[in-house]
């Protein structure tokens, strides 16, 4: 039964305990001395200790009741408290990872927002003419927008830098927590789907930054 366990896919390696080695273990606590020496190698079943592959409860949890439909298999057990443990953990670890997201992307908010602002006041002569000589200030705002799109794209990377920075030093602490329980757990940064729709919600912020605060400036600026 141990190399058909070995050979599924699901499962990364299996340890065999045999009932005298079971003993021998038992042998090592204290306290135990007594009851052991009511017991012989027939009393304890033989025990296949198996490490999945996958990582999460749910896929374990399926693993598990794969095993206990196995022909001679007696008994399936989880940690089921370790579990819910690494859950909690890891569901904070990712709710820190989007709240540091977050405060990034508002941060480039409020810094395109007072960026743009500046440079609308800066150029507040440059932008008088061109109003003089018929510019719209749907012209006039163009670059700004562009520029708050390339802040926004820029703040959008540096969050995800941060993130992923996050990722990793939080993976190195559960998977450390994870072998103290001889398993099997790693966060997952983010993916494709998630990086790309990161960007484009960054430049999306950049432009209406932008939009908001220059717009609102250009009207106050009038040809003289």
């Amino acid at each position: 039964m141990k190399d058909d366990l070995e050979r599924r896919d699901e499962i990364a390696k299996v340890k065999y305990i045999s009932p005298q080695q079971g003993l021998d273990d038992l042998s090592q606590y204290a306290g135990f001395e007594q009851a052991i020496s009511l017991l012989d190698n027939a009393t304890l079943p033989a025990v296949l200790v198996v490490t999945p592959k996958v990582d999460s409860r749910e896929q374990i949890q399926t693993l598990a009741k794969a095993l206990q439909a196995e022909e001679g298999v007696t008994d399936v057990r989880m940690d089921e408290d370790w579990f819910a443990r690494l859950d909690a953990i890891r569901h904070l670890a990712t709710i820190v990872v989007i709240s540091l997201s977050s405060l990034m992307l508002m941060s480039v908010f409020l810094i395109v927002g007072n960026t743009l602002r500046f440079n609308v006041q800066a150029n507040k002569e440059e932008i008088q003419t061109m109003k003089l000589i018929g510019a719209t200030d749907a012209y006039i705002l163009r670059p700004y927008l562009y520029s708050g799109m390339w802040f926004g794209l820029l703040g959008a990377v540096a969050a995800w830098l941060l993130t992923a920075l996050m990722t990793i030093l939080l993976n190195g602490a559960v998977e450390a927590l994870a072998q103290l329980y001889d398993s099997r757990f790693r966060l997952i940064g983010l993916g494709w789907d998630e990086s790309l729709l990161l960007l484009m919600l960054g430049v999306f912020l950049g432009c209406v930054a932008a939009k908001v605060s220059a717009k609102r400036h250009l009207k106050e600026i009038e040809p003289v």
